[in-house]
């Protein structure tokens, strides 16, 4: 009894003092890097090669003993697995753990293996030498982690998918790298305009940056000057045109970009970009864009009330390309302006506008961009369009006259005629028998 009082008395003095009793050591998992910096680019294309994730025991029982134990890992929303590249699957020497295989589906992937007996601590490798892949099936993706959707292994310390989860590794979309910037002179000293595409991947904060007297890579990129702007996010592969400004005169400088998102600053942009900033200042280019509507058709006839999406498309040859598009619908009194869908071959961009709830009437549409340098299109005498509440029947195609038929188009008209003839004698036969019919009652 006093060896037990005894016991107790040291129990309670440790308690007070703070002592932390040892705990049994859980699993651990090393979760795979690698997949932080994933390009919204590579949708539908290039893999993004993981780290090995390494899963060890901190007991010998933390595996429960089986045969054909599977754990299966599941890619976030949005990423998918290489199904062309199946991960090895490996252990350390002397393992209770039986390497087994992988099994790889565009969501999951399954890890199998033999857990012969619980002698002692295992590590189970996969990924070393044939690692995992992942690519995003889509763009503005948030960040996601891999983790445990089943499995028949029992594992003490891993966490399934939901809340608290296991991280077997971070997967993080960022905008695609801007791969068409380029840049000319302005009109004004020491100005250059910047020009490039929106990538896809709509980046959220803006963009950075960076412009120096000798060419701009990766590795020097943070150490190049950078332009304060507040260049907001556009819509994916919508032309864009940007003034940098304070540049010294008759100096060639670099330009490098990257988009930034809520997932952090994309890749840089590619390609060495340069141009001289000019001296003097030069008269800017006074050719006005040019637009125009091709869909409808001048004349055209639509239904009233029915969603209906009006195409154009934009160019400039005078040098500055396309800022914005705007639509008339009475004639060029008021304006809207439309979204562009994609960049041309002649500095401007295609266009739509859905008509949302179009209106009994007659209506004259017309259209006119602006350049960069303000320049804007006088507007021409556009097209008009007819709303009406019911479309007017197709007319019939008129039929080849008999004389210009081949032989073998005229016995398919006879053919023709011929059935005819047989319906309206059907019919006939009807109309007869119900008016005998009629007659008898």
């Amino acid at each position: 009894m006093k060896k037990i009082i005894s016991g107790l008395t040291v129990l309670v003095v440790l308690l007070s003092l703070g002592y932390a009793f040892p705990t049994k050591a859980a699993v651990s998992v090393t979760p795979a890097s690698g997949g932080t910096r994933i390009s919204a680019g590579t949708v539908g294309g290039t893999w993004t090669t993981l780290e090995a994730i390494t899963i060890t025991e901190g007991l010998t029982n933390d595996f429960a003993i089986g045969t054909n134990v599977t754990i299966t890992l599941k890619a976030p929303t949005g990423f998918e697995f290489n199904t062309g590249s199946t991960p090895n699957v490996a252990t350390t020497t002397g393992s209770d753990i039986t390497a087994g295989s992988a099994t790889v589906v565009s969501g999951t992937t399954t890890i199998t293996i033999t857990v012969s007996t619980t002698t002692s601590s295992d590590t189970l490798v996969i990924g070393n030498t044939t690692p995992i892949q992942v690519r995003p099936t889509a763009t503005n993706l948030p960040t996601g982690q891999i983790c445990r959707s089943g499995g028949t292994a029992t594992v003490t310390g891993i966490t399934n998918c939901g809340g608290g989860q296991t991280n077997f590794g971070t997967l993080t979309e960022i905008p695609a790298a801007i791969s068409n910037l380029a840049c000319v002179a302005s009109g004004s000293p020491g100005a250059v305009w910047l020009t490039w595409a929106d990538p896809t991947g709509d980046p959220k904060t803006g963009y950075d940056v960076r412009y120096s007297t000798a060419a701009i890579t990766a590795s020097n990129y943070d150490s190049a000057y950078g332009f304060t702007n507040n260049w907001s996010a556009g819509t994916a592969g919508a032309s864009r045109q940007e003034l940098v400004i304070s540049l010294t005169p008759n100096i060639r400088y670099y330009f490098a970009i990257k988009s930034n998102s809520a997932n952090g600053l994309a890749d840089i942009s590619t390609g060495d970009v340069t141009c001289i900033a000019p001296v003097a200042s030069a008269p800017l280019e006074k050719e006005a864009p040019t637009s125009s509507i091709t869909d409808p058709l001048d004349g055209a006839t639509i239904l009233a009330g029915k969603l209906y999406t009006i195409k154009g498309t934009s160019s400039d040859t005078g040098g500055s390309s396309v800022k914005t598009v705007e639509l008339s619908f009475d004639g060029g009194t008021t304006w809207i302006t439309v979204s562009p869908k994609a960049t041309n071959a002649t500095a401007g961009f295609d266009w739509e506008y859905v008509w949302s709830v179009p209106k009994v009437g007659s209506y004259n549409l017309k259209t006119r961009p602006t350049d960069w340098v303000g320049n804007i299109e006088t507007p021409g005498a556009g097209i008009t369009v007819n709303v009406v509440s019911e479309l007017p029947p197709t007319p019939p195609t008129p039929g080849k006259p008999i004389s210009q038929m081949t032989a073998e188009e005229i016995k398919v008209k006879i053919v023709e005629v011929q059935q005819k003839i047989i319906e309206l004698l059907t019919q006939l036969i009807q109309l007869i028998q119900q008016q005998i019919a009629e007659l008898s009652r």
